[in-house]
């Protein structure tokens, strides 16, 4: 076999990987900017879903909530219940509208936050005890709930992603519980909060 022979063979592997990568590309950008991981899953609350004709409140709430889905598609119904259910419930997104409750900046939902947890390969939210929450995210990076407990406490977690900074929200009972994270300095609020 002369070298011809083998460059022509490569150009033609390097082109079949290439367009099976374009093919596959929006799913795994879609995996890798989206899809939470966490070892030792645990099963989420059964999520809600939407009815057959959703109001345009709960679509419009589910766009305004996530804007990576709101700029990655048209502002439609269709559009928002597509993503729903097919990305979104694994994801832990919340579908609709959450009650916002009339809260003070400081009052958290949260015992302490570690940005550099399991030797700085992620980041990890520690609930207050008793709460169970329906999601949490730090800006629009997702958590998920850890399968190991903290003292009783519930964790929400996402490995490989150390330092996260952003807005903090946790869902709790369908109330959106929000807080900044300024900076990616180990935040511990002590004396949690109940509302």
């Amino acid at each position: 076999m002369d070298i011809a022979t083998i460059r022509a063979d490569l150009v033609k592997a390097l082109n079949l990987i290439s367009e099976a990568y374009g093919i596959l590309r929006p799913y795994l950008d879609h995996i890798d900017n989206n899809t939470p991981e966490q070892p030792d899953p645990v099963d989420p609350p059964d999520p809600v879903e939407p009815p057959e004709k959703p109001s345009k409140a709960d679509w419009e709430c589910y766009l305004d909530r996530y804007a990576d889905v709101a700029k990655n598609g048209p502002r439609t119904s269709a559009w928002a219940e597509r993503h729903y259910r097919e990305w979104g419930k694994k994801e832990g997104r919340v579908w609709g509208c959450v009650e916002e409750p009339d809260i003070k900046p400081d009052q958290k939902r949260f015992h302490h936050y570690n940005p550099r947890a399991w030797d700085e390969r992620g980041v990890a939210v520690i609930l207050c005890p008793g709460d169970k929450a329906d999601s949490a995210r730090i800006g629009n990076t997702f958590l998920k709930r850890h399968g190991n407990l903290d003292k009783g406490r519930e964790v929400w977690a996402k490995y490989d992603t150390p330092g996260l900074i952003g807005t903090l929200e946790v869902v709790i009972g369908g109330k959106a519980y929000r807080t900044t994270i300024s900076d990616d300095k180990e935040m511990t609020e002590g004396d949690c909060w109940r509302s």
